[in-house]
This record gives structure tokens, C-alpha cells and sequence, in this order.
């Protein structure tokens, strides 16, 4: 293969890797943003659940406010990440999503872990403050939703980095080479307009120096209007 037929099927492989990883980004979003909604959807139903005197203490405060924080940050990362892919000029939304994804994970895993450490106290919590069965156990399913929950998204915000990271990484290659071809056009061109300066001057440079030898230094001079020359009156 020569150069240009190797760099034109990376470019074709380039274009198939970022349209999927493109497609698959625009799923995790998809995802992330309904994970934040009903994450929001969940601290809001908790703090409306309990009595309002339990609802903000330490303990129940972790189970509803960490999830709330998480859920804020997963919309507003869909958000920017939707943005970087929907308008070229604003691949800093696509950029600040991608760095939003590792502390997002990270605070998902500090989350699931404090809640599983903390969950025979929760239920504890919930008996001693909840008389209704069915929402205990309402909570003890949600429970167990979020906690486990959070680990899997945590592992998907990982694959929606790479993702961000690989897309960003091929648009800067595209940009590049756009400027590289512009550049090199430009170079061409120029070469080409001294060449032609070149041959004209080559040109007229030996027409000049046959009439010279056909009819002497003065006719050409006459002839080109130079007043320097003898008088030919």
C-alpha cells in the first residue's frame, strides 16, 4: 500500500470507531441521565417519607443527600457530554464530562460502600422511626437498588470516560490533519506561482538575450523605452 492508501483507511477506520463510540456515548448519557432523574426522584421521595425530624439527621441524611449530590452531578454531566456531540464547537462540554466521570465514580463507590457498612444501622433506623411495614420495606428495596446500583454505574462511568477521551482524541487527529492538508495545499500553491514566475522570467530573459544578439543592446533598450540609450534621431 502506498502512503496515501494507508493513511486514507486509518482515516475510514477512524470515522467507523468514532461514529460507534459516539453511538455507545449517547447510550451511557441516555443512561446516566435517567440514573440522576431518579436518583433526584429518590432523595425527594425519602425526605418526603420520613418525619421531617428524622429525615435530616447524620444517618438518614447520607441516604438521601449523597444519592441527591450524585444524581445532580450525572444530569449535569449528560448535559455537557450531550452538548460536546451535538455542537463541534463545543467539544469543552464533551471534555468537562469525560473529567466529571472519574470523580462521579469515585464518590459512588465512597457511597455504596457507607451505605453497606451502614446498613444494619439504617434498619435499625427505619423500625425504630417508621411504623408502616410496606415502607420500610419500600426502603430496604431501595436500598439495595442504590447501594449495588451505584458500584455498576460507577464501572460505566469509566467506560464513558475512555469513550470521551477517545472521541476528543479524534477530533483533535481530524482538526490536525485538516490543517496539515490546508497547509500543504497552500505550500503546492505557492511553489506552483514561483515555478511559473521562474519559467516566465527564464522566458523572457532568453528572448531578450536572442533580440540582443540579433540586433544589439540598443534596439532593446529603444525598444523597451529605456532613454539611457543612443539617440536614434
Amino acid at each position: 500500500h502506498t502512503l496515501d492508501e494507508v493513511c486514507l483507511e486509518m482515516g475510514c477506520c477512524r470515522d467507523c470507531c468514532g461514529a460507534l463510540f459516539r453511538f455507545l456515548l449517547i447510550i451511557l448519557n441516555l443512561l446516566d441521565a435517567a440514573v440522576g432523574v431518579t436518583l433526584i426522584c429518590y432523595a425527594i421521595w425519602f425526605t418526603q417519607t420520613l418525619d421531617a425530624s428524622y429525615a435530616y439527621k447524620a444517618l438518614a441524611t447520607l441516604y438521601w443527600g449523597l444519592p441527591l449530590a450524585i444524581g445532580l452531578l450525572l444530569v449535569m454531566s449528560a448535559i455537557f457530554s450531550f452538548g460536546g456531540l451535538s455542537f463541534e464547537k463545543c467539544q469543552c462540554g464533551l471534555s468537562s464530562s469525560a473529567l466529571l466521570c472519574i470523580p462521579i465514580g469515585l464518590l459512588m463507590v465512597i457511597t455504596g460502600c457507607m451505605m453497606l457498612a451502614n446498613q444494619h444501622d439504617f434498619f435499625q433506623y427505619l423500625k425504630n422511626n417508621v411504623d408502616d411495614d410496606d415502607t420500610i420495606d419500600e426502603f430496604k428495596t431501595w436500598f439495595n437498588v442504590l447501594a449495588y446500583g451505584f458500584f455498576v454505574t460507577a464501572a460505566l462511568q469509566l467506560i464513558r470516560f475512555g469513550f470521551s477521551r477517545k472521541l476528543l482524541t479524534f477530533s483533535k487527529l481530524d482538526s490536525k490533519e485538516l490543517r496539515t492538508a490546508f497547509l500543504e495545499e497552500q505550500s503546492v500553491r505557492t511553489a506552483k506561482q514561483d515555478q511559473t514566475k521562474a519559467e516566465i522570467n527564464t522566458k523572457y530573459s532568453g528572448l531578450r538575450d536572442k533580440y540582443r544578439e540579433k540586433y544589439g543592446t540598443d534596439v532593446i533598450r529603444a525598444g523597451t523605452g529605456d532613454t539611457n540609450g543612443p539617440d536614434y534621431a
